[in-house]
């Protein structure tokens, strides 16, 4: 980091821009600037926020900090400005539509083409190349009783990183030398570089190996894996799931229908699988199930599976399992919903949800905010690396010939209708907690850990935006006046694919930029950070079925027939492994390393935040103390501000 002081004899007056020019050449290519500060010599202090590359010979025009709606510059040149900055971000920033009926996304294929003030950091460029080469041999090692292809596997990566001449016999100690070795001289200098607090120790992923086949683990997960907005109350038994009383009254404490009426029955309903033709993985066909699946909240407070039934339209051939069924038939009947969940996950609620949605609030603001816009300032920091870890999932995950076609029974065709039947299926209160608790009916469930802290953190959250809008719109009227907020808006929706809009109230206002913000932070962090943790275990996330759900129930049946073949198993482990790699740059939720803000209020109320997330933070961490499993996914010091995995 440089600091320059410059001079002038000269008294200047009023500063209203400035402007910095780069001389081409010199030792300095390229050139982060992170701000400029001039005092006059009357003693006013001008601050210049910009946090910005530019190269050679460009040309950087800087308005003075103080945050200014498009209604409240009176001078033509600062109209003239905002305009010319958005007219130059629209350039940078296009729509286009990947895949029709789903969210639109930017128009950029190429991660070089991202602009660069979007692009990674160079250290988290060098630990994300480094986690994707290791990551497969990584799951090859620690996966040897379901492994029966390594050796393959490992071929076609030594190929991928030109390493020849090794045999059957040294290829595998000398490959995992060498990229053992690479970890551990590169890791070093990345820690170097960082200033920043490591992230906690994550999950233990021994707990997941030794419980997965627990019904209580079972139901545990729906609260507190990756998948905990599914779940909700069953008031009355769905018709095409003909559950009976004499069927679960041996896993009840009462009849069926006391249970119902006392809220202690739940369902997870996966019918945006249904009819799903499953993806071809070498040749060989792969199947969707759409299972449903009924829970009881026991007296001691777990939640347990006491009936599924693997697919929507019942009949002979669908039967429903439970839990005084043969161990292997039920446990089969476990695997594959959780085989669904997975891929329902991995779609819905991890892309569709947090990463579409975060990109679709992204590309706004930098098309409809300019940079002295005080919700620019506000929404920036939840932009964090966001168009590029997609516009690498469109590149190497989702693409056609990707991973997720590579390695998930959802891949290849079917993505398409799984990802448009998500989005058509997407609702705003899903997507804002309080909402979401009440609608699906989980206020009172016990040990849901995902739903306290996110209540918590949305609570904290909606709080700092609510003072920080209210110090910047007085009235509705502020609101309907702001012609680029309302230019946001429009093309969020657009964007959407909605005719509906936001209202003009400062209440709707700050409800919706809390739930962007949520969003883009700690949701996704809630269903990322844990992926491989509970994925670790094949049967308890295999992403793909080499065979379709029983037509019957049998005395001998092995689970191991259906779950995904090693190349698959290896592919999708590997992806949550990158995924969920901690990064050496983080920037966590609360956080606001960029001094865009420039005000006393505004950052006296952001020093506000800080103080609510450090309290919230800690007393998730003594609550922990006390439970056999943590959950820590949703620790505000271990949440990145953005979708930046």
């Amino acid at each position: 980091v440089h600091k320059c002081n410059v001079s002038s004899s000269v008294e200047i007056g009023d500063i209203i821009l400035v402007k910095l020019q780069k001389q081409k050449g010199g030792l300095l290519h390229h050139w982060f600037c992170s701000s400029l500060t001039v005092k006059g010599t009357n003693g006013t202090v001008y601050s210049f926020p910009c946090y910005s590359w530019f190269y050679d010979s460009g040309v950087l025009e800087l308005r003075e900090g103080t945050a200014k709606k498009s209604n409240e510059d009176t001078l033509s040149v600062l109209k003239k400005h905002r305009k010319n900055e958005l007219a130059q971000r629209k350039k940078e920033y296009k729509w286009t539509t990947l895949i029709k009926g789903i969210p639109r996304c930017s128009d950029i294929v190429d991660v070089s083409k991202i602009p660069p003030n979007m692009q990674f950091s160079f250290t988290k460029n060098m630990e994300f190349k480094l986690n994707s080469i290791i990551a497969k041999v990584e799951m090859c090692f620690e996966g040897h009783d379901l492994i029966r292809e390594s050796w393959e596997i490992l071929e076609k990566l030594m190929k991928a990183v030109h390493i020849k001449q090794l045999t059957v016999e040294n290829g595998w100690l000398y490959f995992k030398n060498i990229l053992h070795e690479a970890q551990e001289k590169l890791i070093p200098k990345l820690n170097k570089l960082s200033t920043k607090k490591q992230w906690p120790k994550w999950f233990n992923r021994e707990y997941v190996k030794k419980h997965w086949q627990e019904d209580a683990f079972f139901g545990y997960q729906y609260l507190n894996g990756t998948n905990t907005t599914l779940i909700r109350r069953c008031d009355a038994i769905p018709a095409n799931f003909p559950v009976t009383s004499k069927m679960v009254s041996p896993f009840l404490d009462k009849s069926l229908e006391v249970e119902l009426k006392a809220g202690n029955l739940f369902l997870v309903d996966y019918k945006l699988l249904d009819g799903i033709k499953g993806n071809v993985l070498k040749k060989i066909q792969q199947y969707v199930p759409a299972p449903l699946c009924l829970l009881y909240k026991k007296a001691d407070g777990n939640l347990v599976p006491i009936a599924i039934q693997l697919k929507q339209k019942p009949g002979s051939e669908n039967p429903i399992f439970l839990p005084n069924d043969s161990v292997d038939n039920w446990l089969l009947a476990k695997v594959l919903v959780r085989s669904a969940d997975f891929n329902y996950f991995e779609w819905i609620t991890h892309l569709l949800r947090t990463h579409l949605m975060a990109e679709v609030f992204c590309l706004a603001t930098m098309r409809q905010l300019p940079s002295v816009h005080p919700l620019f300032k506000l929404l920036i920091p939840h932009t964090r690396y966001t168009l590029q870890i997609n516009t690498m999932a469109r590149t190497f995950l989702i693409n056609k010939g990707g991973i997720f076609d590579r390695a998930f029974s959802t891949g290849g065709p079917a993505k398409k209708t799984v990802l448009q039947r998500g989005f058509e299926s997407l609702t705003y209160s899903a997507f804002c907690v309080p909402d979401d608790i009440k609608v699906r009916g989980v206020e009172n469930v016990p040990n849901y850990y995902y739903r306290d802290d996110a209540q918590e953190l949305w609570a904290i959250i909606n709080e700092f935006v609510v003072k920080l809008v209210s110090y910047y719109y007085k009235s509705n009227t502020d609101v309907k006046k702001d012609s680029e907020l309302q230019a946001w808006v429009q093309d969020i929706f657009q964007a959407l694919l909605s005719r509906k809009s936001l209202g003009n109230s400062i209440e709707e206002l700050t409800k919706f930029l809390t739930m962007v913000i949520f969003t883009c932070s700690a949701q996704h962090n809630a269903g990322n950070a844990g992926q491989y943790d509970f994925s670790v275990c094949l049967p308890n996330a295999s992403s793909t079925l080499r065979r379709p759900p029983p037509t019957s129930k049998t005395s001998r049946v092995d689970y191991r027939g259906w779950i995904a073949d090693a190349q698959s198993a290896v592919n999708s482990r590997a992806t949550t492994w990158v995924l969920t790699r901690p990064s050496h740059d983080p920037v966590f939720l609360g956080q606001y390393p960029e001094e865009r803000f420039t005000e006393d209020i505004p950052k006296k109320l952001i020093k506000e935040f800080q103080s609510e997330m450090q309290k919230c933070d800690e007393r998730i961490k003594k609550r922990n103390e006390k439970l056999d499993l943590p959950y820590t996914y949703l620790l505000p010091s271990a949440t990145e501000n953005s979708v930046s995995l």
